[in-house]
């Protein structure tokens, strides 16, 4: 539908599948060069893997069809949901966007990194969906169910972070580095985040009962305060370790254990949106 779309406005295209993990990077390495806008047609893991690939971000404008499951920089654009045609005209229509380019284990994250309750579900989830047949997509619906699973098996965390080579006192049992406001589609943890302003939102949270990851919950789904477990705070370098390793995601994906070392960048990349 996109591509229709796209050759009744006039436009030339060309279309691209990917068939496994890495794929988006070296198609977006490979063809970035000959493209005026490269769009971007998947979730949140397969724009940053789009990202990735792209040697000069600011060279070429990325453009989102959100067809993943949280959409979490669509959102934060504001870029139609479940509408092709509709994201196509959003980003020939609208505007350039500059979007930091945060760096995690040496490569580009867009959205966020969490370690802790939030990592142990996206790892879980992800397990999951390697057991489903063929490339049956996984819907928002599939979080609340596997995330109960994560909270009754789920060991809480004791995390270090230091933010610009200064280490916060005491431990956390969660902590989210945010490029971006939404969170998980659903949610904002750090409502102050913009991806255009060359800083790093960080929300940290002490309380590590599961009455406590049930308030982290709250809060971040209706933003009530829970000023007695949380902090939000913000950098442009962060370090969260740990004595034992906890997982860590990134973008909603897998992305191994601590420690992890999170710096916001010097480049940024320019999408198009609304």
């Amino acid at each position: 539908k996109a591509q229709d779309c796209l050759d009744a406005l006039g436009c030339r295209t060309e279309l691209h599948q990917t068939r496994s993990p890495g794929d988006a990077t070296d198609l977006a390495r490979h063809i970035a060069s000959r493209c005026d806008v490269l769009f971007s047609v998947g979730g949140d893991g397969t724009l940053t893997e789009v990202v990735s690939g792209l040697a000069a971000p600011s060279a070429v404008p990325v453009a989102i069809i959100p067809v993943g499951t949280a959409n979490v920089v669509a959102r934060e654009l504001k870029i139609p949901l479940k509408n092709p045609e509709a994201a196509v005209r959003a980003a020939l229509e609208g505007r350039p966007q500059a979007f930091d380019l945060p760096q995690v284990k040496g490569r580009p994250f867009l959205a966020n990194v969490g370690a802790g309750f939030d990592a142990d579900v996206v790892h879980l989830l992800h397990a999951h969906r390697q057991s489903l047949p063929g490339d049956r997509p996984i819907s928002m619906a599939s979080y609340l169910p596997l995330g109960l699973k994560a909270l009754i098996r789920h060991t809480p965390a004791t995390l270090n972070v230091s933010i610009d080579g200064e280490a916060l006192g005491g431990f956390f049992a969660d902590v989210v580095v945010c490029n971006t406001a939404n969170y998980g589609g659903v949610m904002r943890l750090t409502p102050k985040a913009r991806p255009g302003d060359g800083l790093l939102d960080v929300y940290l949270r002490r309380r590590c009962s599961r009455a406590g990851i049930l308030r982290h919950l709250a809060s971040g789904l209706t933003g009530w305060k829970d000023g007695s477990a949380v902090q939000r705070l913000r950098g442009r370098n962060i370090t969260i370790s740990s004595m034992a390793p906890v997982a860590v995601q990134v973008d909603g994906d897998p992305a191994g254990e601590t420690p992890v070392d999170i710096s916001i960048g010097t480049g940024k990349l320019t999408i198009l949106a609304p």
